[in-house]
């Protein structure tokens, strides 16, 4: 029982120290947890007040199959779509789309338009430095082809072809 008890007070003594830490460095390191720093994400966008809201805002293509686009019936669908949709679910709120295009992802983010987006988003240096990235939900790998009459074998190839 005594080895019960002191287990249990070095469990405890050990989340303290932890939640601690956590606190003195989620309140003290700059940009550790209020994003980049030219990121516009404020509290208006945070889980709690998308709750409060009642709905999120998610940006997504409206002509990227399979990502996301809008069916002959008028209805979003695609890859994209269904997780965002999921979402909504699981945080018990509706959700209302914001279409964008490549050239406006960040902007529509940024001027608080959105409250997140899935859209084909590669992380790039560029992009890192003005919004924040979630780990990512899929791998999109790029292949070249070519006509069967001009098969490409050797990265070599590839310049021929512009040459």
């Amino acid at each position: 029982m005594k080895g019960k008890n002191i287990f249990n007070w070095i469990i405890s003594v050990l989340a303290i120290i932890l939640v601690v830490v956590s606190a003195y460095f989620g309140f003290t390191q700059k940009g550790l947890n209020s994003g980049t720093s030219a990121s516009r994400w404020s509290s208006q966008n945070g889980v709690s007040e998308i709750k409060r809201r009642g709905y999120i805002r998610v940006a997504v293509f409206g002509d990227l199959p399979p990502y996301g686009w809008v069916n002959s019936d008028g209805k979003r669908i695609g890859y994209d779509v269904y997780l965002a949709r999921r979402m909504a679910k699981d945080l018990g709120v509706k959700i209302r789309f914001v279409q964008v295009n490549a050239n406006n992802r960040v902007d529509t983010l940024n001027s608080n338009k959105a409250d997140i987006v899935l859209a084909n988003f590669t992380v790039t240096l560029e992009r890192k430095e003005v919004v924040d990235y979630a780990n990512p939900y899929m791998k999109v790998s790029v292949g070249v082809i070519s006509p069967k009459s001009a098969q490409i074998n050797l990265v070599y190839s590839l310049f021929c072809m512009v040459c």
